[in-house]
């Protein structure tokens, strides 16, 4: 291709002339590669690169039931952005994170949150593939992988039950109210611990009043039969109390109530020789 530069160009002397030269042959350039003869010139672009600290993380032991919480930062370099956080295990295992301040930053510091809640006993061992991408034409990308460690252990819990009622004996023709209490000695907290209570004979089911968290299954209104709760959750050295009203309908002269509790499969209960309980209640 041959390009005629002006004879007014030619005339030109001085800085003028070099200033003009240089623009005509950036026309050049572009007129060459217009037709495809010479390929455009890319600025380089660096790999993408990022940090993670922690690198690892070791949840440790975590009661079932119970949730752990590690945070680590991710600092990007420049003209990198945050792609995704990718487990590779199973979300049953019960871990989660949460990176989305993450999505999308650029030439920053980002924190993800990861939690381990346990739902059985077993050993998490896994890894998270975190990737980061240029966010130049280019599209380069680079991984990295975290490592994740932790274990589900039963909760070590001692739960027992005691029915208190009060000492002086009470009247047939008034409703009668007794609790039934559930106790926590253990070191761990204990989950869906169920507690039953089987109803006087010669008596009837009013109401019942539990904890928040609590549900119970109980005899219609005015008819007699067990009550089944599911206590949530008791805390170390805690304990849940479920008040139970009932109504005289025999002659006998003592009411006889019973109760018991049942860990959960979450729970090891270290002592269950105090889980059942009686309870007598005069009655005049």
């Amino acid at each position: 291709m041959v390009v005629k530069v002006p004879q007014t160009l030619q005339q030109e002397k001085g800085n003028n002339v070099r200033i003009r030269t240089i623009s005509i042959r950036a026309a050049i350039v572009a007129a060459v590669i217009g037709v495809g003869l010479v390929a455009p010139i890319s600025p380089a672009h660096a790999e993408p690169s990022f940090d993670i600290d922690p690198d690892s993380h070791d949840f440790g032991q975590v009661a079932i039931g119970s949730t752990a919480t590690q945070v680590f930062d991710i600092s990007l370099s420049s003209d990198t952005a945050y792609i995704d956080l990718i487990p590779t295990l199973n979300p049953e295992a019960g871990f989660h994170y949460d990176d989305s301040n993450c999505i999308g930053v650029v030439e920053d510091t980002c924190t993800v949150t990861a939690t381990f809640t346990p739902i059985a006993e077993f050993i998490l061992l896994d890894q998270v593939d975190i990737t980061v991408c240029d966010i130049a034409p280019t599209g380069i990308c680079v991984l990295s992988t975290v490592n994740i460690r932790g274990e589900g252990v039963k909760q070590d819990a001692d739960l027992s039950v005691a029915l208190a009622a009060p000492a002086k004996a009470q009247s047939k023709v008034k409703p009668v109210t007794f609790q039934a209490i559930v106790s926590n000695t253990g070191t761990d907290a204990a989950t869906n611990a169920e507690l039953d209570i089987r109803l006087p004979q010669d008596s009837l089911f009013l109401a019942v009043a539990a904890p928040d968290g609590t549900t119970c299954t109980t005899p219609p209104v005015n008819s007699n039969g067990n009550i089944s709760c599911t206590i949530e959750r008791i805390e170390a050295g805690g304990s849940a109390t479920v008040t139970v009203t009932i109504q005289a309908t025999g002659k006998k002269k003592t009411w006889v109530a019973y109760a018991d509790v049942t860990p959960s499969e979450a729970t090891e209960d270290t002592e269950p020789s105090n889980n059942y309980t009686t309870f007598g209640i005069p009655i005049r």
